[in-house]
């Protein structure tokens, strides 16, 4: 899903989801999630290690092999990743 998140806040493009997705189909990798409830992903991620000060903090990639960690991602911007990666990975 970091994929997803990076490019909806247009970090990366839609030709690195792509490759992504294809490249962990080829290994025989996961690239779908048994359905949930957004706002249950989203009540839960509240908990998650890298919530500092009620801020979301997620290692988002820039391109291939690298990453940043990037704070501050909202609710609207997670819920619309969720909704983006259920529609793409089908």
């Amino acid at each position: 899903m970091s994929a997803d998140d990076a490019f909806q806040l247009n970090r990366v493009p839609l030709s690195f989801v792509e490759r992504q997705f294809r490249l962990l189909r080829e290994l025989q990798l996961p690239t779908q999630f048994t359905p949930a409830a957004p706002d249950h992903l989203w009540a839960a991620m509240q908990h998650y290690k890298k919530v500092e000060h009620g801020q979301l903090r997620f290692i988002l990639p820039t391109r291939f092999g690298h990453v940043e960690l990037v704070p501050g991602i909202n609710q609207q911007q997670t819920l619309a990743a969720i909704e983006f990666a259920n529609h793409f990975s089908v």
